[in-house]
């Protein structure tokens, strides 16, 4: 950010006197210093994005370091990639998929077939 705080308290005078200049000519002494309190602080709050874009368009470009200007030349070992791709292997054959049986109804009153077999005797009569 660019300043002090003393930018954004000079933003806030200056927006609380021109308001308290301009709204007392129409309004009751409370109201003009109401409204001159929210100047203020609306501009003192309005200060800081203010100082901080002042900030990035003053700031100079030979202070940031341009991209590529470091290079990393070790390269990691090939020995990681291998211990890797083993453990892969050895999960895959230790993992044998589930076989569930087919589960089969055991309780043959609540089977559909009876229970109209049922009904239909219980009509008949």
């Amino acid at each position: 950010m660019a300043g002090t705080i003393a930018v954004n308290i000079t933003l806030g005078i200056i927006a609380f006197v021109i308001t308290m200049v301009t709204a007392l000519s129409g309004n009751v002494f409370l109201v003009s210093i109401e409204r001159a309190v929210y100047a203020f602080l609306l501009f003192f709050l309005l200060g800081y994005p203010i100082r901080w874009v002042t900030g990035m368009i003053l700031s100079s470009p030979a202070e940031k370091e341009p991209a590529g200007s470091q290079i990393d030349l070790v390269t990691p070992d090939d020995s990681e990639g291998d211990s890797a791709q083993k453990e892969e292997e050895e999960l895959k054959e230790a993992f044998t998929p589930f076989t569930a049986t087919r589960i089969e109804r055991k309780d043959e009153e609540t089977d559909p077939t009876n229970i109209a077999n049922v009904i239909r005797r219980l009509t008949d009569d």
